[in-house]
């Protein structure tokens, strides 16, 4: 699923949120201006590469996170089953943001992988051998060292930045920028005659390009595939990473992105400081776990 698309459902929440405590625990007071908030922070709007949200907390998202729950549940199922951890490395797939999760898309990645949501993930993401037979005494065990994991690390104190993430998305969707771009990429599509091109390279592929067995009723994708790369869909999804280029389709909508998450700061900046705070404090426990376990 897109940015734009994932996070349009929480602007009233993000709007209750930075109006009232309730999100935060944080008394609002003065705003201050994006400006302001770059200026406080340190913040490049010009060469940084990541939006403010993952700048300005760092912890938010971090890998690192789910290594150290890993870890514990290594230590917690031993002599029950074999628990598989392997650290998170940046640069350890081309197809998606080491942070972000987001998917990368460009011409190199369109010329050897097509569309990556047409091939299956490099491994299955198993943390248990696929040989073993999953008991439900070996479930039973792995929700119970979850749970003791919860409890030994709290919860993950992610709220504040998923909202203000989500602003930027929200923003993303409707900055005339963005749309003009939008635009300039579906003119430059145009001559490939695809029926059922969207508005927006960020639905793409379109569902006349997937299986029928793929997808639902609705056209919405169900599960990966495993796909052989044909010539057809190279061209098609090299035309498109083109197109984006020629559009700088993905360099305006981060840019929008980055103004609606300043504005979203800029409009509690005691709650988003206190929320990095409060991230900063969870993420000792992180550490201490990764310097005990690692």
């Amino acid at each position: 699923m897109t940015g734009s698309r994932a996070w349009a459902r929480v602007g009233m929440l993000l709007a209750l949120c930075i109006t009232a405590s309730g999100c935060g625990g944080s008394t609002v007071t003065t705003p201050l201006t994006p400006a302001e908030v770059a200026e406080r922070y340190g913040y490049n709007t010009a060469t940084s590469t990541m939006t403010p949200a993952y700048a300005l907390v760092p912890e938010y998202r971090n890998p690192l996170d789910g290594y150290a729950r890993d870890l514990l549940a290594r230590e917690c199922l031993q002599g029950v089953v074999d628990y598989q951890v392997v650290r998170p490395v940046p640069g350890d797939t081309e197809l998606e943001e080491f942070r972000t999760g987001q998917a990368i898309f460009n011409e190199g990645v369109a010329l050897r992988f097509g569309y990556p949501i047409f091939r299956a993930p490099a491994t299955n993401g198993l943390v248990v051998d696929e040989s073993v037979t999953m008991t439900e005494d070996i479930l039973t065990a792995m929700k119970d060292c979850g749970k003791a994991a919860d409890k030994r690390l709290g919860l993950i104190p992610d709220n504040i930045p998923f909202l203000i993430e989500s602003a930027g998305w929200e923003a993303a969707a409707t900055d005339p920028l963005v749309m003009s771009a939008a635009s300039a990429w579906k003119a430059c599509m145009a001559p490939l005659g695809i029926a059922d091109l969207p508005e927006v390279p960020d639905l793409m592929p379109p569902p006349s390009m997937f299986p029928r067995w793929a997808v639902d009723e609705d056209g919405n994708y169900q599960g990966y595939l495993d796909l052989a790369l044909t010539d057809k869909e190279r061209d098609v999804a090299v035309a498109d990473a083109r197109c984006r280029g020629e559009a700088h389709y993905d360099e305006v909508r981060f840019k929008a992105r980055v103004v609606g998450e300043l504005q979203a700061i800029a409009a509690d900046p005691e709650g988003f400081e206190a929320a990095r705070t409060e991230f900063a404090d969870y993420f000792q426990g992180i550490s201490e776990v990764i310097s005990a376990l690692g």
